[in-house]
């Protein structure tokens, strides 16, 4: 499992975990990619730079950016926790998205949710050409990869489950957590970002409640915040995920003629 920070912004700390204070609180859009023996594949996208200037960045890492869009392309599959610019931007800004949105599981719901991700516009030729995921539940995507619908931060999302060859396990939390802290304390946003979002704020704490009982009951389990760079870096250190996507194979040198 390697990750890549492409960009970073800060919010006030009581938008992100209720009554926390208004010390700022640094968030990280993070792209994430699972490489099997022969391919790779990816979990969120992050996003381009055009779009990360909407939200004053205080770090933006072109060449993070432009290893998620070799990334992409490359990608056996991509699948996506939720349709918000910052996870879903990057397969809608890539160079060719029709190309990549042919490799990528999109649920209905996602798709269908275009006032999540704007001012972002998925083409028609990308929304036909995607691979529909239609499921409710749980549905398995790959040998030791789950997808589970957790509708309420966005009607699209979905915890993205995975079982690495050596059976260390990560649950990737999208959005229904932007810290660790929101799990841990079991706390959601400020109620006006919540209202702002359209998020629905007793399914996400329903959510919370039980991913906190989770960390109790399976602490082997590792949870993966959506905007945690803390979180993402204590996971480096101990070796859970590797910075940095795995470069392209090279191409095998031409026969002498």
């Amino acid at each position: 499992m390697r990750v890549e920070a492409v960009t970073a912004f800060g919010l006030p700390s009581t938008v992100v975990r209720a009554g926390s204070g208004w010390q700022w609180q640094d968030m990280t859009c993070f792209a994430y990619q699972l490489v099997f023996p022969t391919r790779t594949a990816m979990i969120d996208s992050a996003m381009d730079s055009d779009s990360a200037r909407a939200l004053h960045p205080s770090m933006y890492d072109a060449t993070a950016w432009q290893h998620v869009v070799d990334g992409l392309t490359r990608a056996d599959f991509t699948v996506i926790t939720h349709e918000h610019s910052d996870h879903f931007g990057g397969l809608i800004k890539h160079p060719t998205p029709a190309a990549v949105f042919a490799h990528a599981w999109l649920t209905p719901e996602q798709l269908a949710n275009t006032e999540g991700y704007k001012p972002l516009v998925v083409t028609k030729d990308a929304a036909a050409a995607a691979r529909p995921l239609v499921y409710e539940g749980i549905k398995p995507l790959a040998p030791g990869v789950v997808v589970i619908k957790t509708p309420g931060h966005t009607p699209g999302s979905q915890l993205v489950y995975v079982q690495k060859a050596d059976g260390t396990e990560l649950l990737f939390l999208g959005d229904v957590a932007w810290q660790a802290a929101n799990v841990q304390q079991v706390t959601e946003r400020a109620k006006l970002i919540t209202a702002l979002m359209k998020e629905n704020r007793h399914q996400v704490l329903q959510q919370l409640q039980t991913l906190h009982e989770l960390g109790q009951n399976a602490p082997q389990l590792h949870q993966v915040p959506g905007h945690d760079g803390l979180a993402v870096e204590a996971l480096v250190k101990q070796g859970v995920l590797v910075k940095g996507f795995a470069a392209a194979p090279e191409q095998p040198a031409a026969a002498p003629p």
